[in-house]
């Protein structure tokens, strides 16, 4: 049984050993399976129902415009993704015995990096698929012009769906896959939540609902509707109709956040104690992050029944606070009550 953080002290990068990735494979197998078929399924049938239509080229050409024109399942292959990287983790908690077999040779980090290996070939396969199909019937229909931009769409599609599958990959190398599950949803909303927050602090009422001015708003408050605008577009839960940059900018974004997430994950799991790896969360300071997101909630729920709205501005921000952290506050003498402070198997 390696200690806690047992796969440190390999100074050296290697190749993954074969026989972690054909267990891995094995064991997860249906996982792979069942995401690489839901990342196709919607493609598979749009295209079926173009070729079935009574104007076949025609609605091809329809189907490659919406493609390279940013429409399409976005946030459906999102989900997938985020789905995808809980299951991998879960599945083989559940049935594979992922905590046991770190009681023998295997290493750690070779265990996570053959999910997160294996992971991302399946949603590049996927995304690589679907991009040879627009290309191929966009040359069909006389579009080939159109390439460029299928193949950029495709681009910050797959970024979007690798950060996601990333995303909660790493969170469930930290935590329980239910407690992992709602943490996704949580930091993959967060840009959006922050957007939604500058503009409640620093947008008037007037400004945000009601027409500009002919002269336009003030600076501060123009910065405040490009930031609180452009925050949401960082997520990759973001329709691709609302990103403010280009899309080979998203897709590098994407990436980047891809990669860290990958290696801050990969950190999560080896420093996790052993002897932690069957409780809610791994590492104690997770207990406190979560009551900090269950007293956030908590202080905006009591808000909006006492105010009887969301507010804005910094009244909205001093209460809000302020019953936010008599919520912390309660969250943590219930947590003391129930015992719970030090975790518990999930």
């Amino acid at each position: 049984m390696y200690p806690p953080g047992g796969s440190r002290g390999a100074g050296r990068v290697a190749a993954l050993p074969q026989a972690v990735v054909y267990r891995e494979v094995r064991v997860n197998r249906g996982v792979y399976g069942l995401a690489l078929a839901a990342l196709l399924a919607p493609w598979a049938l749009a295209l079926w129902l173009s070729l079935s239509a009574p104007q076949p080229a025609l609605a091809l050409s329809f189907l490659v415009r919406g493609y390279a024109g940013m429409g399409g399942v976005q946030l459906y292959q999102v989900a997938v993704a985020g789905l995808f990287g809980i299951g991998v983790v879960a599945h083989d908690r559940w049935q594979g015995g992922l905590v046991d077999v770190l009681e023998g040779p295997v290493r750690r980090r070779d265990l996570w990096l053959a999910k997160a290996g294996v992971g991302a070939l399946v949603v590049l396969a996927a995304s690589a698929a679907v991009a040879a199909a627009m290309v191929a019937a966009g040359v069909a229909t006389g579009l080939g012009g159109m390439v460029g931009g299928v193949l950029l769409t495709t681009s910050s599609r797959v970024g979007a769906q690798l950060a996601m599958f990333a995303l909660a990959l790493a969170l469930g190398g930290a935590m329980a896959p239910a407690y992992a599950f709602a943490a996704t949803l949580v930091c993959a909303a967060l840009p959006a939540l922050l957007g939604s927050l500058v503009a409640t602090l620093f947008v008037p009422l007037s400004y945000a609902y009601g027409p500009l001015p002919a002269a336009g708003p003030p600076l501060p408050v123009r910065w405040a509707l490009d930031l609180s605008t452009f925050l949401p577009s960082l997520s990759p839960l973001a329709p691709l109709g609302g990103l403010w940059l280009p899309l080979a900018a998203h897709a590098a974004w994407f990436l980047a956040c891809t990669l860290g997430l990958v290696a801050l994950g990969l950190r999560w799991w080896e420093a996790a104690p052993y002897e932690r790896l069957r409780d809610a969360f791994f590492h104690p300071v997770l207990w406190g992050v979560y009551r900090l997101f269950l007293a956030l909630a908590t202080g905006f729920v009591a808000y909006v029944v006492i105010a009887r709205g969301t507010g804005r501005g910094v009244a909205f921000a001093v209460t809000y606070g302020l019953l936010s952290f008599l919520a912390w506050l309660g969250w943590g003498a219930w947590w003391r009550r129930r015992g719970a402070a030090g975790g518990r198997e999930a």
